[in-house]
């Protein structure tokens, strides 16, 4: 080539020279670039990678290599792009695109890894570590959604849209809790390994609690402005309970074993799976079992029974009726009792001793041991005897009165 000197030239004249000179060994050379081979250019070494690189571009595959481990590849294909960089300590970014998606992936020597791949309708990034701990990320236009989850198998979830929120959290031994937001109702749900579940949603009109077993047993309950409503098996109230505004006016009162309320309206009373009181057309009735069992104290304005055993019968009063086929033994004290068409009180015996014409002059008669039947025949006679032979004292009486004064 020529050699130029630029102390040889000087004034307009030499700068045109300087010029056409220069236009000159432009195309000089693009000439000789044009024509010299690869042999003739490089050094064998530098020839021998030119070769290598020409195979890779024929095979659509490009890649560089430095003294220091470096490496860059590309792929090229008619549908797809793929580039690769990675450094001598083996850390990785690759690059790959098509028609319809981009991804793009760095991984770190340690085994870390993170991934994002974009197509048009979403987007997706991925994070994982060495220990096996994933966390994505996935967004399109109509929802977002995101999941992490580490090495021991938990996972968590939460996915969102425009009408809804949901989350969920799992682990590794299968319980699952689930939380769903919307713009009426909350529903949150549990649920373990052995099938438990429990469910609460809540609406701006309601709440709802359902708890289901395994074992097929359910309990339920529904809260409303005007209702609450609660299903078990069993239920167990603790502590001081109060029911106020009922259907009617008044109060129950629960406190332990005690019960303080008003009027109670019931058709069918039971205790201990016996039968109690039953209300039948207006009436009260108790039944036979109930009356087997002891009782410190029994009032009752009107009673009927067939067969009634009693140690101690009062009456305040109020008469006590003994009637057909009724045995009293025991103590009976009374202010008035009727003895009708065939009763019978046996053991009795009247005291104190009695004075006047009849037996009806008295209102009230105390008996223990003997039997009404002999005392009536001896009242009788005693009556009888006393009706035939008192004018005749009296008589007797008057006229001793009468020879009294005349003797005086």
């Amino acid at each position: 080539m020529s050699v130029f000197n630029m102390q040889e030239y000087s004034g307009s004249e030499d700068i045109k020279k300087v010029k056409n000179y220069l236009y000159m060994l432009n195309e000089q050379l693009r000439y000789m670039f044009a024509n010299m081979s690869p042999e003739e250019n490089f050094c064998p070494t530098a020839l021998e990678q030119y070769k290598e690189n020409e195979r890779q571009i024929k095979d659509n595959l490009g890649m560089i290599k430095d003294a220091q481990g470096n490496i860059s590849i590309l792929e090229r294909t008619a549908s797809s792009l793929t580039s690769q960089i990675q450094d001598a300590q083996g850390n990785i970014s690759t690059l790959q695109q098509t028609a319809t998606t981009l991804t793009l992936q760095i991984q770190n020597a340690q085994g870390d890894i993170s991934t994002l791949q974009q197509t048009a309708t979403s987007l997706t990034s991925q994070i994982q570590n060495a220990q096996g701990d994933i966390s994505t990320l996935q967004q399109t236009a109509t929802s977002l959604t995101s999941q992490i989850q580490n090495a021991q198998g938990d996972i968590s979830t939460l996915q969102q849209t425009a009408t809804s929120l949901t989350s969920q959290i799992q682990d590794a031994q299968g319980n699952i809790s689930t939380l769903q937001q919307t713009a009426t109702s909350l529903t949150s749900k549990i649920q373990n390994a052995q099938g438990d579940i429990s469910k609460v949603q809540q609406k701006a009109d309601r709440i709802d609690w359902v708890v289901d077993s395994r074992s097929g047993s359910s309990g339920s309950f529904t809260l409303t402005s005007r209702m609450a409503s609660l299903v078990a098996d069993n239920i167990d109230l603790t502590g001081y309970v109060t029911f106020n505004s009922l259907k009617d006016s008044g109060k129950t009162t629960i406190n332990g074993d005690n019960i303080t309320t008003g009027t109670i309206d019931a058709k069918l009373l039971e205790i201990g799976g016996k039968k109690v009181f039953a209300s039948k057309n207006g009436r009260f009735y108790v039944y036979e079992d109930f009356m087997n069992y002891d009782v410190s104290s029994f009032k009752a304005t009107n009673l009927t029974a067939g067969t009634l055993t009693v140690s101690t019968i009062q009456s305040s009063g109020s008469s006590v009726s003994v009637g057909d086929d009724m045995e009293i033994n025991g103590r009976l004290t009374v202010s008035n009792i009727t003895l009708r068409s065939g009763g019978s009180i046996s053991g009795f015996k009247v005291s104190p001793s009695f004075s006047g014409s009849t037996l009806s002059s008295y209102s009230s008669i105390t008996m223990s041991g003997g039997s009404t039947t002999n005392l009536t025949n001896t009242l009788s006679s005693v009556v009888g005897w006393m009706n035939n032979n008192i004018p005749k004292i009296i008589t007797a009486v008057n006229g001793l009165i009468e020879w009294a004064g005349k003797i005086s």
